[in-house]
């Protein structure tokens, strides 16, 4: 009853802001709850927040060593209960010795094996001095995440070494400098990965095909001296299909 209405107070003060929720945390390392009043508490808490969320809220169960066998049998164990659930959520907190990249896919194409789940980056960190090497594993950490089909997102666990749980932030040192994993994160997200000035001619029946980044767009179109443009959004899971009409 406690729990209950602790979700509720939570989602009641939030429900214009929640959009996701990791609704349990690191289960692996904090059983206790679950020993003492069985493995359906997952259940019951994911249940409770479906309730109390504004409807379309993404709810994640989120943790960390998802190659760890001990993880393995916490997620079986925790699916198997009918937990209603959106997402697992990756905290990727890389402070010490670096994972491979194939590591890292491993990890996340792994996650088809339980359904189909988003998955999300949401603690990332790589607390290290060498900034070469930090922006080196930033990008491919990026450029990784980046091409699995379930993931929804990245989330940086603290961005200036001013203020961060961690000794080095991958953006800014504390004289707002930017880094050479900042530069890289700019260099994917903004070049890389954004399309602009893209051109097509549509044919006989009046249609043209794009090949572009999901994202937001303002689209142009012109017919001999008249011209209409529209601020569409392009997303996954959509069949991005846009109609103009100019008369």
């Amino acid at each position: 009853e406690y729990c209950e209405k602790h979700v509720k107070e939570i989602c009641t003060d939030y429900y214009n802001d929640l959009v996701e929720w990791d609704v349990i945390n690191e289960i692996l390392k904090h059983r206790i709850h679950a020993e003492i009043y069985g493995l359906d508490t997952w259940k019951d808490q994911f249940a409770w927040a479906r309730k109390y969320t504004k409807p379309g809220t993404d709810l994640y169960y989120n943790d960390y060593a998802q190659l760890n066998p001990d993880w393995i049998k916490v997620l079986e164990e925790f699916i198997a209960t009918g937990a209603d659930f959106d997402g697992i959520g990756f905290q990727s907190h890389y402070d010490g010795g670096l994972p491979t990249i194939p590591t890292i896919i491993e990890k996340y194409e792994l996650m088809e094996n339980y359904g189909d789940k988003k998955l999300k980056v949401t603690e990332y960190s790589c607390s290290i001095a060498d900034q070469m090497l930090q922006a080196n594993f930033t990008r491919d950490m990026l450029i990784a995440t980046f091409a699995e089909d379930d993931m929804t997102g990245f989330l940086y666990w603290g961005f200036w070494d001013g203020a961060n749980f961690a000794a080095y932030s991958p953006f800014f040192d504390k004289e707002w400098n930017l880094k050479p994993a900042g530069e890289q994160y700019i260099d994917l997200v903004y070049n890389k990965w954004w399309t602009r000035d893209a051109k097509a001619s549509t044919d006989a029946e009046g249609k043209a095909t794009i090949n572009g980044f999901y994202g937001d767009y303002d689209v142009t179109v012109k017919v001999g001296d008249k011209v209409k443009t529209e601020m569409v959004a392009f997303h996954k899971g959509y069949e991005n299909i846009l109609e103009i009409v100019i008369e």
